[in-house]
């Protein structure tokens, strides 16, 4: 689940730079992270953003390993990474763009050391039901339409992100995660 950032590209689209991969976009995921969330989803400038705890998993017995403790891991990692873009040299920065981001300031995906903020699009969206007679759990697909706040409010969860953009506005720039998958639990 490493991230080779020598083979990471940005590609410019608007205002925004699209992370791109020389090898493949899927190296750019991060899967299966559990996680629980307290607020569910929120609308922020027009988009769907949902925040979740990422030492969450350090609570639960059966999730609390090593592999666990990777996908959160390399998550802050990605996230200092791009605070120190221009410093890196391993990069494949377009023409200009250190100019264009000289005296800009970095903000983090990650808040107070754990709170991931992930943009929302279409995810695929799961619940698991827990039928008593068999005694067994289900994977029920949901509409995204029906995935509402409600839905994942103070809830287990386990997600599978994406690392999207750099956005740049104003006095500031960072990085896009993509919520591309989510079970309820």
């Amino acid at each position: 689940m490493e991230f080779d950032f020598t083979k990471i590209y940005l590609s410019t689209n608007k205002n925004t730079y699209k992370i791109l991969s020389f090898n493949n976009p899927k190296e750019l995921i991060i899967k299966d992270i559990p996680t629980k969330t307290n607020f569910g989803l929120e609308k922020f400038n027009g988009k769907f953003i949902l925040n979740v705890n990422l030492d969450y998993y350090k609570t639960l017995e059966e999730h609390n390993t090593n592999l666990n403790l990777n996908k959160v891991n390399t998550t802050r990692t990605v996230d200092n990474i791009f605070s120190r873009i221009l410093t890196q040299d391993f990069f494949k920065l377009p023409i200009g763009f250190n100019k264009e981001f000289t005296n800009k300031k970095y903000s983090n995906s990650i808040r107070n050391n754990s709170l991931l903020r992930i943009q929302v699009k279409k995810p695929k969206v799961f619940k698991i039901i827990y039928d008593e007679l068999t005694k067994k759990e289900t994977e029920l697909e949901i509409d995204f339409k029906e995935f509402t706040t409600y839905d994942i409010k103070n809830k287990l969860i386990k997600i599978d992100i994406s690392l999207s953009d750099l956005w740049n506005y104003s006095d500031n720039y960072g990085i896009t995660w993509n919520l591309d998958k989510i079970i309820i639990f």
